[in-house]
């Protein structure tokens, strides 16, 4: 993340970072080191409780987003899509 960049917590449990002037691969590694500490912190079970987060990362496209919402309300229906998708897959297992 760098100084540009804005986190905010939209309501309850969600919260929103937008990566200004980032790529989404970009977007995805620093993602991906957050789930690596938050693992590493359930391991530990530093809180008597399993830390879990879903995200869905978008990329702007000028063409399909004619606001910050737009963009908000796809990044949201895809990690829903996500948190689904886990749940599934934990009862499979």
């Amino acid at each position: 993340m760098c100084d540009s960049d804005v986190v905010a917590r939209l309501g309850g449990d969600k919260f929103v970072v937008l990566f200004l002037n980032t790529s989404k691969s970009i977007a995805e590694e620093v993602i991906k080191r957050l789930m690596s500490k938050v693992s590493s912190i359930n391991q530990k079970n530093v809180y008597n409780n399993k830390i879990e987060f879903f995200v869905g990362v978008i990329g702007f496209n000028a063409g399909a987003h004619n606001n910050v919402s737009e963009l908000l309300k796809e990044a949201d229906a895809l990690m829903y899509s996500t948190k689904r998708e886990k749940q599934r897959s934990n009862k499979k297992a």
